[in-house]
């Protein structure tokens, strides 16, 4: 157990305060946006070799800091000098992942921190946990007077996504989220209600070691493919837009599609299962069994052609996973003829294995492509 100096590390990194805000045809259309990353959840403990992933809100008397512990290593104080009366102006401190990402877990991962209550009297923290498709989870831990207690945050506590569910006892409150795009991580105490922490005034919390531990995954359970689109109609395939940075220095000046023929900012990527359309959920969610083979169906546009091509040219595409996914089809070619469109809708299949985990599927592939002669 660490024990703290209670005294403000000199010189340490201030806080900023900020506001928490909570495919098919292929002719060109504007720039897609960059897609979101989802990553997995690096540990959190404020050290100053760490990115910088945690801001404080409003305060009205209070401050949140990074101080130093006995044994050198950092934590992070939020100090409640006097209660805020407007939760607008709580001292608050709140972790999100990098600019552009999402942190992905599953539901059987465990959040966990280490809190240490300093005071003669028992403490509540609350944490809102917050996903990107507008879902918040209270999260409640009382931790007793003068200790140091790890928290977790678990299955019990992530409820179902979007439904609100509420059981005092066990600590949640609000609507489950869907931890596989979790975008913010709010610690805080229920300041304006005189009844928790009846009669303090004042109080603080120290936390350290944010990070997630795997739970037992059952056998047969199924993980999230993130980053696809559900198909307009809802029953066709789930897809996702495979943008030009993959391909335009080998294709940039060669590749054509669609009407006027031009240069496709984007390649479409569906989702097939078993040789069918792999659809998302009434939620838009793709899930599948861990161990079970999905198809990544990389369209080929009857449109599509290579300017000034003359004779037979393989377009080779090759697909590797840098996280580890198991590849079970790792190289197709689709062949063109001179400069003719190919003339009929086809596709290239890549076959790989669910993992226990989730999949982004824009961020857990590496896709090359080559233009071989024949």
């Amino acid at each position: 157990m660490k024990k703290f100096i209670i005294a403000s590390l000199i010189g340490a990194m201030a806080l900023t305060n900020i506001n928490v805000v909570m495919a098919a045809a292929p002719a060109p259309a504007a720039t897609a946006p960059a897609a979101l990353k989802y990553i997995d959840f690096a540990p959190i403990s404020f050290e100053a070799t760490e990115p910088v992933l945690w801001t404080s809100g409003a305060t009205a008397t209070g401050l949140t800091e990074v101080i130093k512990n006995a044994d050198g290593t950092q934590a992070l104080k939020i100090g409640i000098n006097s209660r805020a009366t407007d939760w607008k102006l709580l001292t608050t401190s709140t972790l999100n992942p990098p600019k552009g990402s999402l942190w992905s877990l599953t539901k059987y991962d465990v959040l966990k921190a280490t809190v240490t209550n300093p005071h003669n009297f028992d403490t509540e923290l609350r944490i809102n946990i917050s996903d990107n498709i507008g879902n918040t989870r209270l999260c409640i831990f009382k931790i007793p007077a003068n200790s140091t207690k790890d928290i977790a945050v678990d299955k019990v506590h992530w409820g179902e996504p979007g439904v609100a569910s509420s059981n005092w006892d066990l600590g949640y409150s609000q609507k489950g989220i869907d931890p596989s795009q979790i975008k913010a991580i709010r610690f805080y105490a229920a300041e304006p209600t005189a009844t928790v922490m009846e009669g303090q005034t004042s109080m603080s919390f120290i936390i350290d070691n944010v990070r997630v531990e795997k739970g037992v995954v059952p056998s047969g359970t199924s993980f999230v493919i993130n980053g696809v689109k559900p198909a307009a109609n809802g029953t066709g395939p789930a897809f996702a837009p495979l943008v030009k940075a993959n391909y335009e220095a080998v294709l940039g000046k060669t590749l054509l599609g669609g009407n006027p023929p031009a240069f496709p900012n984007s390649m479409t990527l569906q989702l097939k299962k078993d040789g069918k359309h792999l659809p998302a959920d009434s939620k838009g969610i793709v899930s599948v069994p861990a161990g079970e083979a999905v198809t990544l169906h990389l369209q080929m546009f009857k449109s599509y052609q290579l300017k000034g091509n003359v004779g037979n040219t393989n377009l080779d595409v090759t697909v590797t996973s840098p996280k580890g996914i198991k590849i079970l089809t790792t190289t197709q070619s689709q062949p063109f003829v001179d400069a003719k469109e190919i003339g009929t809708l086809s596709g290239l299949n890549f076959d790989f294995i669910m993992p226990e985990g989730n999949v982004d599927i824009l961020n857990d592939f590496k896709w090359d492509f080559k233009l071989t002669p024949q």
